[in-house]
């Protein structure tokens, strides 16, 4: 045999043993789970479909809660000069229907007329990926839940298949008390279970406008929202007149098994212009600010910060 077949019948015989060996192995002996990755957090042609699918589906919804004399879709019209809606074209289906349809999709503080007044409801794309089921095609809209008081914003849910993407729900997360939206800050994958979605919810009145930041579908990103709160990060942006002290948002950065946050805290002095009132001054005279870096480490399934919030950002929180 030549030397050059002994080397080939060789090769042919480890891999073999290899292959045979990791067969009969314990499962997921061969194989290392892999570590969070971050991915992009929005592809923008889902999103587009998402929305154009998601203005459809409360368009067909809207249509259906009004009926012409005829039986035919239409929805109801506002008289310019009150306040009261114009109903007698287009008599309503019922109370109690529309409101059980509406709460079928998570609108449980919708109120109906409002909702359908509008030919094209508003959404705004946050991130695609897998957010309830794991490997499923899903986008998250910013979409309005309905309600013509407190905070407006609740997520939809989009999910995809080969005939497009459908409104599976929405989910009434966070705890703004008025005047919410949402970002979305980073996306990590496994492949294996439902993506993770580091996300912030900003809202506020009156010169104070605070955020919440964490995780989706955990603590006040869980529908509905729960206790587990423990690792999510609170930020403020103060606009008062005078002296003010706020905790702003800076970056994110995924580092292995870690997310690293920047935060600044931002010490300045505002001035009101023209006919602002001293609850909020767009001028900003003075301005100090240095960056703070908190860590979040991977555990296996979920991601915690190890370390106690500093006292700087604490006290700023406090102060406001």
């Amino acid at each position: 045999m030549s030397a050059r077949r002994r080397v080939l019948v060789r090769a042919t015989s480890v891999a073999v043993a290899l292959a045979v060996g990791l067969a009969g192995a314990p499962r997921g002996y061969a194989r290392v789970a892999a570590g969070p990755r971050a991915v992009p957090v929005l592809d923008k042609a889902k999103a587009a479909r998402a929305v154009a699918a998601y203005q459809k589906a409360i368009n067909d919804l809207c249509d259906s809660l009004w009926l012409s004399p005829e039986g035919k879709p239409m929805r109801p019209q506002w008289d310019p000069n009150n306040y009261d809606v114009q109903r007698a074209a287009a008599p309503h289906t019922g109370d109690e229907q529309a409101v059980a349809r509406l709460q079928a999709i998570g609108l449980d503080r919708a109120e109906e007329i409002p909702l359908c007044e509008k030919r094209d409801s508003d959404a705004r794309p946050l991130a695609s990926g897998s957010f309830l089921v794991a490997g499923a095609d899903e986008v998250l809209l910013e979409a309005w839940n309905g309600a013509v008081t407190l905070a407006p914003r609740a997520l939809a849910l989009m999910r995809g298949d080969r005939k497009g993407y459908h409104l599976v729900t929405h989910l009434n997360v966070g705890n703004s008390p008025a005047g919410n939206h949402f970002e979305a800050r980073l996306r990590l994958t496994t492949g294996t279970r439902v993506d993770i979605l580091f996300l912030c919810e900003a809202g506020g009145i009156q010169g104070v406008y605070p955020t919440t930041c964490g995780v989706f579908g955990r603590g006040s990103f869980h529908a509905p929202p729960d206790s587990d709160r423990g690792d999510e990060l609170e930020l403020v942006t103060a606009r008062t007149c005078g002296q003010t002290v706020s905790v702003e948002w800076g970056n994110i950065t995924a580092r292995a098994d870690r997310v690293i946050v920047d935060v600044e805290v931002v010490n300045s002095k505002r001035e009101a212009v023209a006919d602002e009132g001293s609850w909020d001054c767009s001028k900003e005279t003075a301005r100090d600010s240095h960056r703070v870096s908190l860590e979040y480490k991977f555990d296996g399934t979920r991601f915690r910060r190890p370390t106690p919030l500093p006292r700087e950002i604490t006290d700023a929180l406090n102060k406001n």
